[in-house]
C-alpha cells in the first residue's frame, strides 16, 4: 500500500506540476503574442549604398530600407531612418545603441549583431570595364594585369574564393572612401585612371543608368556572391524587435507589397530555393 500510495502521490505531483507549466507557458505566449510591439520609434541605419540603402534625403531610401519600414508598419511600429557615410560608422552606431538596427550586415557579424534568417539582397560582387577596353577577365590571376578600383572600407578578405583572394593581394589598387560612393569608382574609370571598378551589381546597374554610360561601360560577373541581412542590437530589445520585424515580414510576404519593392527598385529577387538559411 505504502508503494501504491507513493506512486500515487508522484502521479499527482506530476499532473499538478504539468498543469502549472502548460498555465505558465500558455499565459507566457499569450503574453509575448500581445506584446509583439512597441511604442519606440525603431532607428534604422546603413551606409550610402544605393539602390538597398539610400540617402534619408531621397523619396526612395531604399529596398532594405522599404522592407524593413513596411514590415514594422504592419506590426503598427514606427521607424525613422538614418544614412551614414561610413558603413563602419553605421555599424558602430548600431553597437553603440544609438540606432536599432544596420540594413546590411553580412555573416560574420553575426557574433556582434542578432541577424534574421531572413535575407533579401545577395551582395553579388562583379568588374566593371570600359566597353573600348578590351579586357577579357577568366581566371582570378587575369586580374593581375590591370589597375583595380575598390572601395576602402568594405573586406574583401576572403582565402576561400580565388578571385578575392587575388583581390586582397593585388599591387595595383586604387582605393576611395566609401563616402565618395561607386559612382566616383566609374568616374574614375571612365578617365582611364583605374581598368577595372570592382563593385555590386546592382549598384552598379544604378550607377550606370545615373550616370547614362551604359553605351560605354559593361559588367562582368563571377562568383563573389554573399547574402546580406538585417542587423539588431544584441539586446533583450533588440530580440524583442527582430521578433516583431519577423511577425511583420510574413504579413508583407502574405501581401503583394513585398514583391513591388523589388520591382520598384529594378532588383531581381533572389531564388530562394537556391539559397535556403
Amino acid at each position: 500500500m505504502r508503494v501504491n500510495n507513493q506512486i500515487r502521490m508522484l502521479i499527482v505531483y506530476h499532473l499538478i506540476f504539468g498543469y502549472i507549466f502548460i498555465s505558465n507557458l500558455t499565459t507566457l505566449l499569450a503574453d509575448d503574442a500581445s506584446t509583439l510591439t512597441t511604442n519606440k520609434t525603431v532607428v534604422l541605419t546603413g551606409e550610402n549604398w544605393c539602390p538597398y540603402t539610400c540617402l534619408n534625403t531621397l523619396a526612395d531610401k531604399g529596398l532594405i530600407v522599404d522592407v524593413l519600414q513596411q514590415a514594422f508598419s504592419l506590426m503598427n511600429v514606427k521607424t525613422s531612418y538614418e544614412n551614414e557615410t561610413s558603413m563602419k560608422r553605421a555599424v558602430q552606431n548600431t553597437l553603440d545603441g544609438h540606432t536599432d538596427v544596420f540594413l546590411s550586415a553580412e555573416i560574420e557579424q553575426g557574433n556582434e549583431l542578432y541577424l534574421t534568417h531572413e535575407f533579401f539582397i545577395l551582395d553579388e560582387t562583379i568588374f566593371v570595364v570600359r566597353k573600348d577596353s578590351g579586357i577579357h577577365i577568366e581566371h582570378p590571376a587575369d586580374l593581375n594585369k590591370y589597375t583595380l578600383g575598390l572601395i576602402t572600407e568594405y573586406d574583401y578578405y576572403d582565402p576561400e574564393n580565388p578571385w578575392l583572394e587575388t583581390i586582397t593581394h593585388h599591387q595595383n589598387i586604387v582605393s576611395i572612401g566609401v563616402s565618395r560612393g561607386e559612382s566616383h569608382l566609374l568616374k574614375l574609370l571612365l578617365r582611364k585612371r583605374i581598368d577595372i571598378a570592382i563593385v555590386n551589381l546592382d549598384v552598379a546597374i544604378h550607377n550606370i543608368a545615373l550616370l547614362k554610360v551604359e553605351e560605354q561601360l559593361k559588367i562582368i560577373q563571377n562568383d563573389i556572391t554573399y547574402k546580406v541581412y538585417p542587423g539588431f542590437r544584441r539586446t533583450p530589445q533588440g530580440l524583442k524587435l527582430r521578433k516583431i520585424f519577423l511577425e511583420g515580414l510574413k504579413k508583407l510576404k502574405a501581401s503583394k507589397a513585398f514583391n513591388k519593392i523589388y520591382k520598384k527598385y529594378n532588383i531581381a529577387m533572389p531564388d530562394w530555393n537556391l539559397y535556403l538559411g
